[in-house]
């Protein structure tokens, strides 16, 4: 039987290096772990591609996907939906963290 989450987190970004390894653990230090989480970064110029491989390297949860033209927030927000497994979803924006137990 192929695994399937039963909540999906959709992360859009662009040049979100200053938050998002804060951002991701503070996600995966969660109780909750029946979840995926999509990072959608829209061609970002810092180190966003590097930490956001990084953790779908180390996480089977984590799907990194990579535009390298920015085609705007609209856009990525639609490529974020669009690449959902489940019909339950929710947005985490990088300076969204909570203590594990929220």
């Amino acid at each position: 039987m192929t695994w399937r989450p039963l909540v999906s987190i959709g992360m859009p970004l662009h040049n979100a290096e200053r938050h998002l390894a804060e951002a991701l653990d503070s996600l995966l230090a969660q109780d909750y772990q029946n979840l995926e989480l999509i990072i959608s970064d829209n061609a970002s110029s810092d180190a966003t591609e590097l930490i956001g491989r990084a953790y779908a390297e180390r996480d089977t949860r984590i799907r990194y996907h990579r535009a390298e033209t920015n085609h705007g927030a609209v856009w990525n927000f639609n490529r974020v939906l669009s690449s959902l497994r489940v019909s339950a979803s929710c947005g985490l924006r990088t300076t969204t963290c909570e203590p594990p137990g929220s």
